[in-house]
Formats: C-alpha cells, structure tokens, sequence
C-alpha cells in the first residue's frame, strides 16, 4: 500500500493526509485489478481458485483503507462514494475478521458493487483533474 514507507532505519511512517485523489486511484485502481482477476468466471470457478481469493482479499484490503482515509481526511468526497461505510466495515472484516468471511458474498461484492465504486472513483478522479492514468 502506498500509504506506507519505509524510512532508512527501516521503520514504517505514515502520510497523515494524503491527496484525495491519490486515495481515489488507490480505490480505482484496486477495482479494476479485482474485476479482471473476477473476470467472467462463473461463481463455482471463483469458489474454486484460491489463489484469486488470496489476490483479491488483498486489493480488498487496500481499496477498503483507502476508503477509510478517505472517508477521515475528505468526508465531502467520503459522502459520494457509494456503500463507503459497507466497504469500510468489508475491510475491517478481512484484516480482524478473515475467517467469517463468505467467498459467496465476496463473489457478489465482485460482481455487483465494484463496477459502481470503481465508475465512482474515476468520475470523482475525473472531477479532481487527475483523472485516471492511460492504458
């Protein structure tokens, strides 16, 4: 996560409060990664590949906190982000919760929510004037 740095004493620190936009394209970015890692596979196809769970818990992980600053630092945009507090609540889930989560549930989380957060996030980007990088 690129809210994180390592120091040269190799301790980690913290941007308090970064760009919204950065923020924005940590969320777009982590969409886009976790709907083509979804791609059209069937739900018994995704239920099936751990591998895709792993990879897509992770960009969970990461969209959802960048959600959480988002929603601490720029509460204005926080309020344009559709479902932001089910996201939030989603990625404390994965990081204190891991084992109650419903590879069902996230299939349809996949499916059904992440293409309006990911058209959310670059319609914000867009507004902000970094809209997202090219192909």
């Amino acid at each position: 996560m690129r809210s994180f740095a390592l120091s040269s004493n190799g301790s980690r620190a913290m941007s308090s409060a970064r760009d919204a936009a950065i923020w924005l394209e940590d969320i777009r970015s982590a969409s886009a990664k976790i709907l083509h890692y979804v791609g059209d596979r069937s739900q018994d196809e995704f239920l099936a590949d751990e591998a895709c769970h792993l990879i897509i818990e992770r960009l969970m992980i990461t969209l959802g906190e960048a959600c959480v600053q988002i929603r601490r630092h720029h509460p204005g945009i926080a309020l344009q982000i559709p479902d932001i507090s089910q996201i939030c609540a989603t990625r404390n889930r994965f990081v204190h919760g891991y084992w109650t989560i419903d590879p069902v549930l996230l299939f349809g989380m996949c499916a059904v929510q992440l293409p309006m957060l990911r058209e959310a996030a670059e319609r914000l980007l867009d507004q902000c004037g970094s809209g997202p990088p090219p192909p």
